[in-house]
């Protein structure tokens, strides 16, 4: 309709034929799995849109996305995984959405949005990284569930990672997640006099449905480096040695996860005097399904301990907000603001997704001296584990939705006409985050477990604490004199524990490494980064060039020694190395390494110096130069060219930290992975 209807359709794929680099530190037993191998990915997006003027008070919109990337050998490369060490993921994604809004009158407006959309994730076996002995088809045993797989066993050394698998037809693929998500919103918003009220809420639906595979072959972890090659005619994986831990689970199994959200708020913009702006707020938020209240002990072949299904729940999440925004001298120069929010996370489904489908997949979890090559002693797998204690994973009845609390100051002041400086202090408190805790470990004293016919008892536990503390600088000159600059300087702290010792958690999705001893779990946050500097700018030049810059700078991430095998027989492979705490590297690195040396010398293993440990300080400066010719009034075309990291620095890392944290491995404090070191992009780009 002319004037009253809008609409278009786009597509956009993207190939990246990026690298990955496989370098373990020890080419005289790994060579022939190092080198550089191509990854990369590829996305297709699809994308629909319309908007339609129904009348001059009412406006409807829909849209609707398409996307399906494609990573070649998710992960590969870094921490020495080598090329057959993961699989390709697929994650099919789309999304409708359609939104209504209607201006009832001058003073009141409604808002309607509805939001219909899926996300996938399956990861299949690239066969042009597995060799072709691993390409074979192999029938899983009827006492194991049966069906058919591709692949074999991982293989874990201190400096390399080895081997997949897959599930084949009719299990969906290695790894399939598909979830749904439904939204509905609605908002009332009144003006009247000083007051501007907002009333709303919304309903969420995220249900999971998830193809869970078995480990049938297993994954052996091993506690020293050797030789490795099984493309070598005259290598034999019998000859392997010291193996610490073997980790299977069979049948395939698919499982599902249930999560609805629902929450209504109510807002108040008040101006109660000239210069002074309150926000004044309160918002209610119940989720359910989510604590797998819907389950029943009936549903289990044998009740779980420490699961009361009927109990659990989060009813009292009331959340207050408070802004406060004061013009001191009601001149725009000076101004205050204040702030308070009390936020209740929702529990996400990777929670309970072990718990609904406990004692229906087996798992199996050795420690200490295993037999190899055979962990079962020439039993059937199925006796074996009919024999065993079993290994559940359980959440909390206890469990709630973590509060986050967060209040800032700040000030601004301008200091000229086109300046102006601002000063800001924030403060974030997370406490009760879901944390997982084996709490069936073995007393170190007796080395009996509190439950005897349990194995691991895994539990989500409401114990997770985290703190930010943050001093923000900024002094910004907008565009003047034909030109501006930014410059931002951040002081901050996270920690992963808040209060007296005894109070101690890790943080956000964090594990407790050992139950008898929580404290070693005290330490700076992995995303902890003491300073941050930005600078950016650009400026007009003669001739219709214009150019900017960005130039970042970033302290280093502190990393955790850890010892490569399970001291507290716990089962996990996650244990400090005696002596130190978490995330010591960076912040404590002497002391850090005093332990470290330590322990290598009980292990006959020479000792480590300082130079050992890489730096993950992160510096990078990006350039942009652009110049555009006229083509008439209503037509230009422009040239642009883009370096970035201009001055070739290594930034070692990538979108996470890559720290080898092995102190068995030779390669500890070793980043194995680099951000590329240049980069340009030219582009022509015609405007009309």
């Amino acid at each position: 309709m002319k004037n009253r209807l809008h609409y278009f359709g786009t597509f956009e794929r993207t190939r990246e034929h990026n690298f990955f680099t496989v370098n373990t530190g020890r080419p005289d037993l790994y060579k022939a799995l190092e080198g550089t191998f191509e990854g990369g990915s590829y996305t297709n997006i699809g994308f629909i849109r319309a908007d339609y003027q129904i009348s001059d008070k009412q406006n409807l919109f829909y849209r609707y996305v398409n996307q399906h990337t494609l990573f070649y050998c998710s992960g590969c490369g870094a921490n020495s995984m080598a090329a057959f060490s993961n699989n390709d993921d697929l994650i099919p994604r789309d999304m409708h959405a359609i939104g209504h809004t209607w201006a009832l009158s001058n003073r009141v407006l409604n808002e309607f949005y509805f939001m219909r959309g899926a996300a996938s994730d399956r990861g299949f076996l690239n066969k042009a990284y597995a060799p072709k002995q691993y390409q074979q088809v192999v029938t899983i045993p009827a006492s194991m569930g049966g069906g058919t797989i591709i692949g074999g066993s991982v293989y874990q050394f201190p400096s390399l990672t080895w081997g997949t698998y897959q599930c084949l037809p009719p299990c969906v693929s290695n790894a399939g997640t598909r979830t749904t998500f439904t939204e509905a919103q609605e908002a009332l918003s009144i003006t009247t006099g000083k007051h501007s009220w907002k009333f709303g809420g919304s309903i969420q639906f995220f249900p999971t449905h998830e193809w869970a595979p078995g480990n049938i072959f297993g994954t052996w972890t091993f506690s020293q480096d050797q030789y490795f090659n099984p493309s070598d005619p005259n290598f034999s994986f019998a000859n392997l040695k010291g193996a610490t831990r073997f980790q299977a689970s069979f049948p395939n199994l698919r499982r599902e996860m249930r999560n609805h959200s629902y929450a209504v708020y109510v807002m108040d913009e008040w101006k109660p005097a000239r210069g002074l702006t309150l926000n004044l707020g309160l918002r209610y938020d119940l989720q359910t399904g989510i604590w797998d209240d819907w389950v029943k002990q009936s549903d289990y072949p044998r009740p779980l301990p420490y699961a009361n299904f009927g109990s659990r729940g989060d009813k009292n999440n009331f959340g207050p907000r408070l802004g406060l925004a004061w013009n001191i001298a009601n001149n725009g120069k000076s101004t205050v603001r204040m702030g308070y929010g009390l936020v209740y996370t929702n529990v996400t489904n990777i929670v309970p997704r072990t718990e609904v489908s406990a004692l229906r997949q087996a798992t199996i979890n050795l420690t200490g001296n295993v037999p190899y090559p055979d962990p079962y002693q020439g039993r059937d797998p199925a006796a074996f584990v009919s024999a065993a204690a079993p290994n559940i994973n359980i959440i909390a009845d206890n469990l709630v939705n973590a509060p986050v609390r967060t209040t800032s100051v700040g000030f601004s002041q301008q200091l000229m006409s086109d300046m102006a400086v601002h000063v800001d202090g924030v403060y974030q408190k997370a406490t009760d985050y879901p944390t997982q805790v084996q709490v069936n470990t073995r007393n170190p004293d007796t080395l009996a477990r509190p439950l005897p016919d349990w194995g691991q008892i895994i539990q989500y536990q409401p114990i997770g604490r985290y703190n930010y503390k943050g001093l923000l600088f900024r002094l910004e000159k907008r565009l003047s004199h034909n030109y501006q600059y930014q410059v931002s300087y951040t002081l901050a702290k996270q920690d992963s524990t808040f209060g007296s010792p005894d109070l101690v958690g890790v943080g956000i999705g964090g594990v407790i490494t050992d139950n008898y001893n929580p404290g070693r779990d005290v330490g700076p946050s992995n995303a902890d980064r003491r300073h941050e500097f930005v600078f950016s700018g650009g400026g007009q030049l003669p001739a219709k060039i214009v150019v900017g810059a960005i130039w970042n700078l970033r302290t280093s991430y502190p990393f955790s020694a850890k010892a490569g095998v399970d001291l507290n027989s716990d089962g996990a492979i996650t244990d400090y190395v005696p002596g130190t705490t978490k995330n010591m590297g960076n912040r404590n690195t002497a002391a850090m390494l005093v332990a470290v040396n330590a322990y290598r010398a009980t292990l006959g293993l020479a000792p480590f110096s300082a130079s050992q440990i890489d730096s993950s300080l992160f510096s990078r400066l990006d350039l942009r130069i652009s110049k555009a010719f006229a083509l008439g009034e209503a037509r230009k075309i422009e040239l642009i060219g883009q370096v970035f990291n201009v001055l070739g620095r290594d930034n070692l890392g990538g979108a996470s930290i890559f720290y080898q944290t092995n102190v068995r491995s030779d390669a500890f404090g070793r980043i194995q992975a680099a951000q590329p070191r240049q980069q340009g992009e030219l582009a022509i780009r015609f405007v009309f």
